[in-house]
């Protein structure tokens, strides 16, 4: 087991904050690339081409900022972005080719955000753990704290984009600006179990 590079204090306030404006950074520069002209490219393709090329951006606009917070905290994590890219990837081209049923109304928004969110959240935290496999103890439990984090942000999302009369985009929005804050949580929690481990004291 690698060690973390960082007493188990020193993963609290600050190391949520960098998270939260890490991943706001990348949703930024992902909806700028899309209005920079990648959505144009992709505005013609098949649903499951538009698909994988959304999840492209934004895997790699996200990954490369958690990245960036998470290599002051752990050594060896570069295969954190290829694996968050490929991810997101996935998923994105099942979902926009509508490989997973939708909802109707409120309650059926609800408990498709739910599901799209809990199964998004879990295929990207069993790719991640494996970069956080041999660095973070009990690695493995990223893939539930992230479902857990995105099935609450994914229902929040397909709600608020349902109440907001389905402006385009605003689902996905709402539920990545609301995961920022979640999975920082949850990041925060796992790293500093971890070091306590390592330290003996749990």
């Amino acid at each position: 087991m690698a060690a973390l590079n960082i007493e188990r204090t020193s993963v609290g306030r600050a190391f949520w904050l960098r998270w939260v404006l890490a991943n706001i950074t990348g949703v930024v520069v992902g909806i700028a690339l899309m209005f920079a002209g990648v959505g144009v490219l992709l505005d013609e393709t098949p649903q499951a081409v538009f698909g994988a090329g959304l999840g492209a951006v934004f895997g790699t606009t996200l990954g490369i900022g958690q990245w960036l917070v998470l290599r002051r905290y752990l050594d060896g994590i570069g295969a954190w972005v290829p694996l968050t890219i490929v991810s997101w990837i996935g998923f994105w081209a099942l979902n926009i080719a509508g490989a997973f049923p939708e909802g109707e109304g409120l309650a059926g928004k609800t408990v498709e955000g739910i599901w799209h969110g809990l199964v998004f959240g879990a295929l990207v935290g069993v790719a991640q753990s494996i970069a956080l496999r041999g660095r973070v103890n009990g690695a493995g439990r990223w893939a539930i704290i992230n479902g857990v984090c995105w099935s609450l942000s994914a229902a929040a999302g397909d709600v608020g984009n349902f109440l907001l009369s389905n402006p385009g985009g605003a689902d996905l929005l709402i539920a990545i600006l609301l995961a920022c804050g979640l999975t920082g949580l949850g990041m925060m929690w796992l790293l500093r179990r971890s070091a306590r481990i390592a330290q003996g004291t749990e």
